[in-house]
């Protein structure tokens, strides 16, 4: 004689989940999880550094009209009545602190052939690094990245 499995049959007040249910769920947040955490971490470090190179950018600008004006250029930011190198951000002696990064300023030689802007990360960024950018418009990076992935 052949047996035949019975449906299984909640009573009729049972409300909820079973522990299946309950594991492919969590299978599935942990799958979405594990594609969703590095791709937001690569979007937080592009950003992070997209501050950065802003905040050189327009520094480098200030430094070259307070050059066109003294035929010189300074390493103070509070010389050019430049406080700051972003949002939220302090200034002091050939420095700058942004939130992400610490924007150093350098001369190259003396202060009347050029200086050297370098923005050190605050949290590790083994593509990129530092970024540097000079007078000449010369910019590079001292990660693995190529200058086309950092700048």
């Amino acid at each position: 004689m052949m047996r035949t499995a019975l449906p299984i049959r909640r009573p009729r007040g049972a409300r909820g989940f079973t522990l299946v249910e309950l594991m492919i769920t969590v299978m599935i947040i942990g799958v979405l999880a594990t594609i969703a955490i590095p791709s937001y971490q690569q979007y937080v470090q592009r950003a992070r550094r997209t501050e950065a190179k802003s905040a050189m950018l327009r520094l480098m600008g200030t430094l070259e009209r307070y050059y066109t004006v003294n035929m010189s250029y300074t390493l103070s930011p509070l010389t050019l009545n430049y406080p700051n190198c972003g949002n939220n951000t302090t200034g002091s002696g050939d420095t700058c602190e942004a939130s992400t990064y610490l924007i150093t300023l350098a001369a190259i030689g003396d202060l009347n052939t050029g200086v050297m802007l370098s923005a050190s990360p605050k949290q590790p960024d083994a593509l990129c690094g530092t970024l540097t950018l000079n007078t000449k418009n010369q910019k590079t990076s001292s990660g693995t990245g190529s200058q086309q992935d950092c700048w």
